[in-house]
C-alpha cells in the first residue's frame, strides 16, 4: 500500500503543470506513434492467440494472460493502414485502460517513454478530412514528428459506446425548460468523444458551448465572464477531457481556479483514464467532480441535480451519484 500511495503521489505532481509522459511506439515503417502513459497498465510480447469467430475485422483475436483474463488484441496498423503484422507474436502488446475497459495494442515495438508538456502538442494539421485517427501530433530531438493515436475514435469503431440516458432518468416533468436555462461547457479534442458527449447533454437539455482544448476553453470561457454580467447564473458546469492539445484538463481546471471570474465554476473531469492517479490528479487541482467517459447516466444525474441545486430545489440524484462528487 505505501509503494502504491508513493506512486500516486509522485504522478499527480505532474497535475496543474502541464506535463505528460508519453509511450513511444512503431508499426511497420519509419513514423513513430505515442499514447499517454497513464493509459498503459504494462508492456509484454504478444503471446499466442486465439482467434474467436464474429470478431471485428481489426481484432486479430483474444490473449489469455495472468491477471487480465481473456483480452481483445487490436491491430494498431491494421486499424491505421489495412497492413496487419504477419506475425503477431513477434510483435508487442500494449495493454491499456481506456473507459475501465482492459484492451490489448498490438504494435511492432515499443521504443521508450519521453516527458513533455501539453504546450508542444498540437492539433492535427487541417485538411486531413473525418477518417484519420489522429488525435494529435508532436516534435521530438531532432525535429521528429510524432503522431498521438485518436485511441477512443479506434475503440468507439469497433464497440460504439452507449450514450443514450435511461428513460426514467429523464422522465421529471418540467426538467426541459429548467435545463434550457443553463449552458454546459465542454471540452475535448477527440471529435468522437465531442460527439458523444453533445448527444448527452442534448438529452438533458441544456445549452451547450464547445472548445477543442483547454487553451481555446481558457481563452474563450476568459472572455465569456467578463462580457456576461450574468455568467455564474447562466453557465452550470464545465465538462472538460483530461488530455488534450496545448493545454490539459489539470491545468485548465487550475486556472479557472485562479481567475477571481472563473473560480466558483462547476468543473467535471470527464476522461477515459480511470483509476486512482486521475481522481487524485483531479482533486489536486480542484475538480469538483470526476466521471468517467461513456457513462451517460451519472452525467445526466449529475447535471439534473445541478439543476435543481441551483433553482433552490431537491437534488432527488445525490445518493445514486455520491461517488463521483466532492463535496
Amino acid at each position: 500500500m505505501s509503494e502504491l500511495l508513493a506512486g500516486v503521489d509522485q504522478r499527480t505532481q505532474l497535475a496543474g503543470k502541464n506535463r505528460l509522459e508519453l509511450l513511444l511506439f512503431s508499426l511497420q515503417g519509419k513514423q513513430s506513434y505515442a499514447t499517454n502513459v497513464f493509459k498503459v497498465r504494462e508492456v509484454i510480447h504478444c503471446p499466442k492467440l486465439t482467434r474467436p469467430p464474429g470478431r471485428h475485422s481489426s481484432v486479430i483475436g483474444v490473449a489469455h494472460i495472468r491477471g487480465h483474463k481473456s483480452l481483445a488484441v487490436i491491430d494498431i496498423d491494421l486499424m491505421l493502414h489495412n497492413n496487419p503484422l504477419k506475425n503477431p507474436e513477434e510483435g508487442v502488446l500494449i495493454i491499456t485502460e481506456y473507459n475501465q475497459n482492459v484492451q490489448g495494442f498490438l504494435v511492432k515495438a515499443v521504443n521508450r517513454i519521453i516527458n513533455t508538456s501539453w504546450d508542444k502538442i498540437e492539433s492535427p494539421a487541417g485538411g486531413l478530412g473525418s477518417n484519420h485517427y489522429l488525435t494529435a501530433v508532436t516534435r521530438f530531438e531532432s525535429n521528429e514528428i510524432i503522431e498521438i493515436i485518436d485511441i477512443e475514435k479506434i475503440l468507439a469503431e469497433i464497440i460504439p459506446p452507449n450514450v443514450k440516458i435511461d428513460k426514467n432518468i429523464l422522465e421529471e416533468e418540467g426538467l426541459a425548460d429548467k435545463a434550457g436555462k443553463f449552458t454546459v461547457f465542454m471540452v475535448d479534442d477527440s471529435s468522437v468523444a465531442r460527439q458523444h458527449l453533445h448527444r448527452i447533454l442534448t438529452q438533458v437539455g441544456v445549452k451547450i458551448n464547445v472548445a477543442r482544448d483547454g487553451a481555446e476553453a481558457y481563452e474563450m470561457l476568459y472572455k465569456i465572464s467578463r462580457e456576461n454580467k450574468n455568467f455564474n447564473n447562466d453557465y452550470l458546469a464545465l465538462i472538460t477531457d483530461a488530455e488534450m492539445p496545448n493545454m490539459d484538463g489539470y491545468t485548465l481546471t487550475k486556472r479557472c481556479r485562479d481567475d477571481q471570474y472563473l473560480k466558483d465554476l462547476h468543473i467535471v473531469l470527464n476522461t477515459s483514464i480511470s483509476g486512482v492517479f486521475n481522481q487524485e490528479m483531479a482533486n489536486k487541482v480542484g475538480c469538483d467532480a470526476f466521471v468517467p467517459k461513456t457513462s451517460p447516466n451519472e452525467v445526466a444525474m449529475l447535471l439534473i441535480d445541478l439543476i435543481h441545486k441551483r433553482l433552490g430545489e431537491k437534488t432527488p440524484h445525490r445518493e445514486q451519484i455520491e461517488p463521483v462528487l466532492k463535496d
